[in-house]
């Protein structure tokens, strides 16, 4: 992790940047996991085009800030339940058969 103030990478521990003298604070960041599961689950069922993108995009951004592994699940999860959720909406409408 590194300091938003001035850059400076900060311990696993620190309470406070080692550089510029402010307090750290740590945040879990669950709610952007949360949320790339969530949008890659529902593509299955609803809107599958938008929540599968969305559900990608999500994980390309946990990978980013480190998250690899929630990252690449999510967004196989959300290709793969978002072309699902296409043929099966495809299906269900008689368009595909």
């Amino acid at each position: 992790m590194y300091c938003k103030y001035c850059g400076k990478e900060l311990g696993p521990h620190a309470r406070q940047c080692p550089n510029c003298g402010e307090e750290v604070t740590y945040t879990s960041g669950s709610g952007l996991i949360v949320a790339g599961y969530v949008c890659a689950g529902l593509s299955l069922i609803i809107f599958p085009l938008p929540l599968g993108i969305a559900g990608a995009i999500i994980g390309a951004i946990n990978i980013g800030k480190g998250r690899t592994t929630h990252g690449i699940v999510q967004i196989v999860l959300s290709v793969v339940l978002g072309m699902a959720g296409a043929l099966l909406g495809l299906l269900a409408w008689g368009l595909l058969f």
